[in-house]
């Protein structure tokens, strides 16, 4: 007899089978590959197939009277097995103990039906597939529902300070150092004094710089004047203008990567990072595969899963290391400075530098360092570089710069279990400090490498270094052996150093050897607290102790710690004494240190720093123990837009306790609807979103789902949210026949808002009907699909609906009817 053979809703075929009593017997062979599990022989009477992952053997053999799937055994009876040339039937209750799933059979509907067919390789498949859809439809871009655009029109006010008072002369030796920010011409006006050293003396340094930054400008995106930093590779910080097209903040997204590699023909390659899938491909008949997936600058951790036709799971691991210096291909970009020096030993300094992003690997630099120096020769350094990863593993860099170094690096990083660094740098004769970093250093090597065995334990590690420091006359060698080791709450660092220093005819030789052990306490001790407890010791040749220190810190809440430290050194008898309390609280931060040093000297400090940015919406200045000078602050109100025309009007009431995500970070109202976020990155677009779960009614829904909002620097800017009321769409979808209409059952439906041409897909139920949450008020939309009307070669009605915004006036129950076609 015939039967229909259901795996869930994810694979379904008619197949023979027989009818012994209410069992029945279904073909084994059929029935394990519409699973996808790999059939390798039959014979009359035995069957052999692999299960995966794991490659188990399941063998039934009619003539041995039993089945085996891995390492479990199933008695056959053999009366109730049948068997041809092809073929073997098995009773239903034979395939649940192999394969551990439920078997039901209904004779009246002439099925047989596993239910759930989880652990079977056609259902991880249909899960995989649906998780690649869902990485499609994730792949297009999210566009926000609203932008807010700001006018450049100035004004805000910002305010960072910080204050340090000594106990022995709090005046006199106090230091402070204030500074303010306006949003002045689009951009940030800053300027700020600091003292010198302790106040008494009476020297101050006085900086004022403006920034103006024109996002996704095609010549000029970053311009400075004033106090600043100069452009390229080495950061000069001078007093005067700067110019570049390099974008303000970097998009951490540097492109898409081609990774290629074989499995076998039919195998389907995914990618994950951090658990998401971002790439997958189906191999070719030759079992390669190309992936090209997204690398971000730095470190990019990728998992790989290959999955085979019958089962079979692949999984292994890489790590692709981009350096931040590496430019997206075909992207050129140019950097101008110059000014007066500030803190290095030159009178002025001037840059000119290139970067040009060769391809999606190698990034080309080439620039010009110009130094004016008083009584020196002034300096003039034209250099040379090249960034890039000859692998996925393997990423090199160099550089040069006339008269002054060249420096090689190369990166082995498998994964981000082990990684191989060296670089070498070796400095002309005549390189001045400018350049070399300390006069008369002639080469610099280093080696260094980092093994985690496991990488389930992220602080169980050992790791080494080589570093050689050459100078005229000598050498200076440092070797060094460490790692980690942590068990539940306590982690151990050891570690041992060896330094040998040539200098001249003398030669000076020491090990130094240390120790440190940190305990935390758990989070379930309650009402103790947390601890952290520090320990620590190095010895010098084994023997000489160097230095000892115990370090407690104790959480009292979240707002206030206090930290208590004993530091011994050789040599001094009596330990260095100190005890803090650090206070961080949403006004301000502030640290109070006291010390009694190894002669019984006693002393103490007290910090405090903040910022104030000025909120119109309140009317005051909002407080922040944060920096505010150069940042963006959002504030407003969440209120109930009753007549969703999304302006806020008499009673639509301000909303408390309503969660809002800007960026990553999070928000709650207060009792009046209001909130208030600082500590936002200027002149970058930010999403800001309603976590509908904190709404009161689960029927409300932000007016927009995603806002957009570019902060300006030193500012607050109003962006009030409203939550309008929605409605429930229900109804029923029916097939005209010949005998009258029937219920369409799984036809799927399209809601789109004429507004704005947003749909929304829903499926009706087995009786035709369907149900939605959450319509949003506005004209609607609302037919079969297209695609199902094509297939099914119907012709179908559109409804057009108008959802009101009154919760007492509900949208009427929707009846659409689809027929045949002409």
């Amino acid at each position: 007899m015939l039967v229909e053979l259901l795996l869930g809703r994810v694979a379904a075929r008619t197949v023979e089978g027989y009818r012994v009593g209410d069992e029945a017997l279904v073909p084994l062979r059929a029935f394990l590959e519409l699973a996808r599990v790999r059939v390798r022989q039959v014979t009359p009477g035995r069957l052999e197939a692999v299960l995966e992952p794991g490659g188990r053997p399941l063998v039934v053999d009619r003539g041995a009277a039993v089945a085996r799937a891995g390492d479990r055994r199933v008695p056959l009876d053999t009366g109730r097995v049948v068997a041809d040339a092809t073929e073997l039937y098995v009773p239903t209750g034979v395939l649940e103990a192999l394969l551990r799933v439920r078997v039901l059979v209904d004779w009246g509907a002439l099925t047989v039906v596993v239910p759930d067919p989880r652990g079977l390789p056609v259902h991880d498949a249909a899960v995989r597939e649906e998780a690649r859809r869902a990485f499609l439809r994730a792949g297009a871009v999210e566009r926000a529902d609203r932008y807010e655009r700001l006018p450049r029109a100035g004004g805000g006010l910002s305010l960072d300070y910080a204050l340090t008072l000594p106990s022995s002369s709090p005046v006199e030796e106090a230091s402070y150092a204030v500074r303010g920010g306006l949003d002045l011409l689009g951009g940030s006006l800053e300027a700020g004094v600091a003292s010198i050293g302790p106040a008494r003396d009476g020297e101050v340094r006085v900086d004022a710089s403006w920034l103006g930054v024109w996002r996704g400008a095609r010549w000029v995106q970053q311009a400075r004047l004033g106090s600043g930093v100069a452009t390229g590779p080495r950061a000069t910080t001078i007093t005067g203008a700067s110019v570049t097209n390099a974008p303000y903040v970097r998009p951490a997204l540097l492109g898409v990567l081609p990774f290629a590699g074989q499995v076998g023909a039919g195998w389907t390659v995914e990618a994950y990072r951090g658990g998401q899938l971002v790439a997958y491909d189906t191999t070719r008949s030759d079992g390669r595969f190309e992936l090209g997936f997204p690398v971000f600058f730095g470190e990019n951790p990728i998992d790989f899963a290959a999955y085979g036709p019958n089962g079979e799971v692949v999984r292994y691991n890489r790590t692709v290391r981009l350096p931040a210096t590496l430019l997206p291909a075909r992207r050129l970009e140019y950097g101008l400075s110059g000014g007066a020096c500030r803190f290095v030993s030159c009178d002025a300094a001037a840059n000119a530098d290139l970067r040009y992003g060769v391809s999606r690997r190698w990034t080309l630099q080439a620039g010009l360092d110009q130094f004016w120096r008083d009584t020196l020769a002034d300096v003039t350094a034209p250099y040379a570089g090249a960034f890039g990863a000859l692998t996925n593993v393997v990423g090199v860099s160099g550089e040069a710069v006339l008269d002054g170094f060249v420096r090689g690096a190369v990166n082995v990083e498998p994964s981000l279990d082990l990684r191989f660094t060296a670089a070498a740098t070796a400095f002309a004769d005549s390189a001045p400090a400018l350049l070399a970093g300390v006069e008369g250093r002639t080469a610099q090597l280093f080696a260094g490498a980092f093994w985690r065995p496991d990488p389930r334990l992220d602080f169980t590690y050992v790791e080494a270094s080589w570093q050689r420091t050459t100078i005229r006359d000598g050498a200076l060698d440092v070797v060094r052996a460490g790692g980690a080791l942590q068990r539940r709450e306590l982690r151990v660092l050891p570690f041992v150093q060896y330094e040998r220093r040539a200098v001249a005819a003398s030669v000076l030789d020491f090990w130094v050897t240390g120790l440190t052990a940190l305990v935390t306490t758990p989070s379930t001790w309650g009402a103790a607290g947390r601890w952290f407890l520090r320990a620590g010791g190095e010895f010098e040749d084994a023997s000489r102790l160097r230095v000892a220190s115990l370090q407690l810190v104790r959480q009292v809440c979240r707002e206030l710690n206090v930290d208590l430290g004993a530091t011994w050194f050789g040599g001094e008898g009596r330990p260095l004494l100190q005890a803090s309390l650090n206070l961080f609280v949403p006004q301000f931060r502030a640290t109070a240190t006291g010390r009694v040093d190894p002669s019984g000297a006693s002393s103490g400090l007290l910090s405090v720093q903040g910022s104030l940015m000025a909120d119109p919406v309140r009317g005051a200045f909002a407080t922040s123990p944060l920096t505010s000078v150069e940042r963006g602050g959002l504030s407003g109100q969440v209120y109930l837009d009753r007549d969703a025309d999304g302006r806020r009007g008499p009673g639509e009431p301000g909303l408390p306790g309503v969660r809002l995500q800007v960026g990553s970070q999070f928000v709650r109202t207060d009792r009046a609807g209001r909130y208030r976020l600082t500590d936002l990155l200027p002149f970058e677009p930010v999403l800001l979103q309603v976590d509908s779960l904190s709404l009161e009614d689960p029927l409300w829904r932000p007016g927009q789902e995603r806002v957009s909002v570019e902060p300006p620097p030193n500012r607050f800017v109003q962006v009030d949210v409203p939550i309008v009321p929605t409605q429930v769409l229900e109804g029923r979808v029916e097939r005209v026949t010949p005998d009258g209409p029937v219920p369409f059952a799984g036809a799927t439906l399209e809601l789109v808002a004429e507004a704005s041409g947003r749909s929304l897909t829903l499926t009706t139920f087995t009786d035709g009907s369907f149900y939605v949450l959450g319509v949003r008020p506005g004209r609607y939309r609302l037919g079969v699909s297209a695609e199902v009307l094509a297939a099914l070669r119907l012709e179908g009605e559109v409804a057009i609906l108008e959802v009101s915004p009154d919760p007492d006036v509900p949208p009427a129950p929707v009846v659409l009817r689809v027929g045949a076609g002409r």
